[in-house]
């Protein structure tokens, strides 16, 4: 260990130093993890053990025995189903190895379910609950966390001419930042991100076969890598063929072949390197496996009866935004809409203060907590979409981006309707906030008030964000960003800010006699209605009264009154609202028109 300096300093007796990359990181005792070696992992008694379980000890180190249905450092867990294999021979008799990372034995180990070999966990690894995937591996880089398996005595994976019909690794993965994703021993698969580009290499006895993308994706995603010695190297990502290459280059593994898999760690002659990422349900088949068995592959691995979050299950149609929400098992479609500003073309309506539009440089997008791509497109492109971040400076620790000053017709004001898309990641903190400063009269100053914000630790993904609510005559909106320190990193993209008149009235467009002698009025809606959920409220009433009667209150766009008896020749007037209901508040149009009757 070199000396070095750790913010935080490392807890509990851990140990700074400086890994290959140049990064500070903790080194902490058995029995604690975290940045800094702050949390405990082992239990004092049985009363530390959740679900009536008990503290016992492996090899010296106290643990929590949780028994069939439980796991985690303390039993705080449920145990994820495993992801079935396809009744295909195909498929189930070349697997060699599955790792499913659903329970976490003795709390240091996940077994492979095929043959009982083992990972043991080191530093910040660690068994946790994704909404996407159910339980999985999540190791912390700044934690030196690592999964390193025990020799698996492995044929196939020992040598690469033992691999008469190929190779295939697949797992499902969330990238977070580092560089190394696994290593399957110094022969077989390499995979890895350098200088912000997705590597993933075969690494044969004296010949080496590489593919590189531009990026990785930001999300959860199925990593297949299938090699052969006639078909080359071919890449699948979630399910799908990217690309093949036949292709290599002469390349010879000096020293010994080993079979020791790691994953999120290595070890060269610069030091050691560590990766912060989620991996679940790793599999190995001693064979090159079909496009087609990959794709039953990831068809097997979405199902939300196996813990997958419905983003993966029950995806959106192409064109749409999926946002996964709580419980995992729900979700919602958001739909793109001439009203977002993608910051392709500019700032739209909006106007800052120490914010910039940018695009992606790739390494930059790896070292400096920028997301690997915009939202927009979601995708690796080239050349890159755009986005807009919010900038500190050596002066000034917040930036801002700002709508121009709403004024509406009606003096009650307003609804609006903010979304967008924002991604927070570093080591410092910070808060990005939305306000609003409004008034009642053009003549009073704006009063402002905050209406969301979040101070989230780091989150390796675009979150979306809408904002309804009633606003005054007038108003602006305001998007804040704050930073404690320049290790943070905070942008948004496709913002849209829709503002419209709820008070607009409706139009009556007929009003006639229905077949079954009832009175069937007609209307359309203007205001709100293109933005807002809202149901219509049909009156009706003697001519010679004063007194309006709701008859219904409707989603639809037309109605039947067949609640009175109309007699011939009286003259009846109809009128109709649209009804907006807005954070718990209702808000009513003005009157339509009033539509007067006779009834034949």
């Amino acid at each position: 260990l070199t000396s070095a300096t750790c913010t935080p300093a490392c807890a509990n007796n851990g140990t700074c130093f400086t890994d290959a990359s140049g990064e500070s990181r903790c080194s902490c005792p058995e029995n604690y993890i975290g940045s800094d070696c702050s949390e405990s992992i082992y239990c004092r008694s049985d009363a530390s053990c959740l679900g009536n379980t008990s503290c016992k000890v492996y090899q010296g180190q106290d643990y929590c025995d949780c028994g069939d249905d439980l796991t985690g450092f303390f039993c705080n867990m449920t145990v994820s189903p495993d992801t079935p294999l396809p009744p295909d021979e195909g498929i189930t008799n070349y697997l060699i190895h599955y790792w499913a990372f659903n329970i976490i034995p003795f709390g240091r180990l996940f077994v492979d379910k095929i043959r009982r070999n083992h990972f043991t966990r080191y530093g910040d690894a660690r068994i946790y609950r994704s909404a996407d995937l159910g339980n999985v591996a999540q190791l912390n880089c700044f934690g030196s966390g690592a999964l390193i398996s025990e020799t698996l005595k492995d044929s196939c994976l020992v040598a690469p001419y033992n691999c008469a019909e190929g190779l295939t690794v697949s797992f499902w993965l969330q990238f977070i930042s580092g560089g190394i994703i696994i290593r399957t021993g110094k022969a077989g698969f390499h995979v890895y991100v350098e200088d912000g580009k997705f590597f993933i290499t075969y690494q044969g006895v004296d010949r080496s076969w590489t593919i590189e993308r531009g990026c990785i994706p930001m999300d959860v995603f199925l990593v297949t890598a299938t090699w052969s010695a006639a078909g080359g190297l071919s890449y699948y990502e979630n399910g799908k063929l990217v690309v093949s290459t036949q292709i290599s280059d002469s390349s010879s593994i000096s020293g010994n072949f080993d079979d020791v898999i790691t994953v999120g760690y290595e070890e060269s002659s610069s030091g050691k390197r560590f990766s912060t990422l989620i991996i679940d349900d790793l599999m190995i088949w001693n064979r090159a496996l079909s496009s087609e068995n990959v794709q039953i592959i990831h068809s097997q691995g979405i199902l939300t009866s196996f813990d997958r979050g419905s983003c993966l299950s029950d995806p959106c149609e192409s064109g749409s935004w999926c946002v996964q929400g709580y419980p995992s098992t729900q979700h919602a479609c958001i739909q793109p809409t001439s009203s977002d500003c993608s910051f392709e073309d500019g700032l739209c309506s909006f106007n800052v203060s120490g914010a910039a539009i940018m695009t992606i440089n790739n390494q930059s997008a790896i070292i400096e907590n920028m997301p690997y791509h915009d939202h927009t497109f979601g995708i690796c492109r080239v050349p890159p979409a755009k986005f807009l971040t919010f900038r500190q400076t050596a002066d000034v620790n917040e930036s801002s981006l700002n709508s121009n000053i709403f004024l509406s017709l009606s003096p009650k004001g307003h609804l609006l309707r903010l979304r967008f898309w924002y991604f927070m990641d570093g080591h410092d903190g910070g808060n990005l906030t939305v306000s609003i400063s409004q008034s009642s009269s053009i003549f009073l100053r704006l009063e402002t008030s905050v209406i969301w914000s979040t101070a989230s630790p780091s989150v390796r993904t675009w979150q979306y964000q809408q904002i309804e609510m009633k606003a005054a005559l007038a108003f602006l909106v305001a998007m804040k960003a704050t930073f404690s320190g320049s290790d943070l990193f905070i942008a948004m993209d496709d913002l849209s800010l829709e503002v419209c008149n709820p008070y607009l009235l409706p139009t009556v467009t007929n009003v006639n006699i229905a077949d079954n002698g009832g009175v069937n009025i007609t209307w359309s809606h203007v205001g709100c209605s293109e933005t807002f959920p809202f149901t219509t409220m049909v009156y009706y009433r003697n001519s010679s009264s004063s007194e309006w009667a709701l008859d219904a209150t409707t989603e639809d766009s037309s109605h039947v009154i067949n609640s009175i008896l109309f007699p011939p020749n009286a003259v009846f007037q109809f009128k109709v609202n649209t009804r907006y209901v807005v954070n718990g508040e209702v808000i009513i149009s003005d009157d339509s028109a009033v539509f007067d009757f006779t009834i034949p």
